[in-house]
């Protein structure tokens, strides 16, 4: 009788530690063998929840920026508050800011590679969806294009496409350390739909149709 309760016990308590585990995990489309978000270092931290104070018990007071999480891969961090962001309906754009409770909080944690990783739009599964993303590098004399594919839940891969020249964007210029094709970041950010729930409006920036 002892030995039966003892095992509904352990089995009562596997359950639990899996549902727990399983709530954590908040980003279902990580790629195989690139999965980090509640592992490793990092297992501890929560976007949303997570402060600077946390990030340095786990990396030590120097982490204010980019930091190091093993010697494959380097990691960032951003915290509401830290940045300004506008967002729209199709029709009207406003200034926002995160309400009281989440000011400090983390926003955003991102992972860039130390050596090159090459993916190709066959990695990515229909969870995901292809957009562009250009900037300027070089003092402004070259354009930099990336692919990202970003699905439902915040979790987001931004590709190297090319570097082009501003003035012929059909001049592919030789980059020394990235290929058309190589992993430049990882970034998980809380999902758009909780995100409703975070942000304050300010004030109309832009009215699309006046």
């Amino acid at each position: 009788m002892k030995l039966s309760w003892i095992a509904a016990f352990w089995a009562l308590f596997l359950i639990f530690t899996l549902n727990l585990q399983a709530q954590k995990k908040s980003y279902p489309n990580e790629l195989r063998g690139y999965e980090f978000y509640g592992r490793g270092r990092i297992i501890s931290i929560e976007l949303g929840e997570s402060t600077k104070e946390d990030i340095e018990k786990v990396f030590g007071s120097t982490c204010t920026d980019k930091c190091e999480l093993d010697e494959k891969w380097s990691i960032k961090f951003e915290y509401f508050g830290d940045f300004t962001r506008s967002i729209g309906n199709g029709k009207k754009m406003w200034d926002v800011t995160p309400k009281a409770q989440f000011i400090g909080k983390l926003y955003s944690i991102t992972l860039m590679p130390k050596s090159r990783i090459s993916f190709d739009e066959n990695d990515f599964s229909d969870q995901f969806v292809q957009g562009g993303e250009g900037a300027s590098a070089s003092h402004g004399e070259r354009n930099v294009f990336y692919l990202v594919y970003k699905d439902g839940d915040g979790l987001s891969y931004k590709i190297f496409e090319k570097v082009a020249a501003k003035k012929d964007a059909n001049t592919l210029l030789v980059n020394d350390s990235l290929t058309k094709g190589d992993l430049v970041e990882i970034r998980y950010e809380i999902p758009d739909k909780q995100q409703k729930q975070i942000w304050i409006k300010l004030r109309i920036t832009n009215d699309l149709f006046h």
